[in-house]
């Protein structure tokens, strides 16, 4: 059904995204506008979050800062 509205084409485990309709995700964690980009660990805890698009390189320097300080080298 999503595949109509999202295209997921890069994406290979769709079990992976959350299409949060009614809005229950979004409410749960206090969300205010979007996007937003959350990392959970194995057992559903919240390790990342952060709201806004910064560009794809701003992005990805703090996504892998956060990657170096809490599990070790990112690279």
């Amino acid at each position: 059904m999503f595949e109509k509205i999202f295209s997921f084409k890069h994406i290979y485990d769709h079990s992976k995204i959350l299409v949060d309709l009614d809005q229950k995700f979004y409410k749960s964690l206090d969300m205010k506008g979007f996007p937003y980009f959350v990392l959970f660990d194995e057992e559903g805890n919240l390790l990342f979050m952060k709201r806004g698009y910064r560009g794809r390189k701003e992005f990805s320097k703090e996504i892998n800062k956060f990657i170096d300080k809490h599990f070790g080298n990112s690279k």
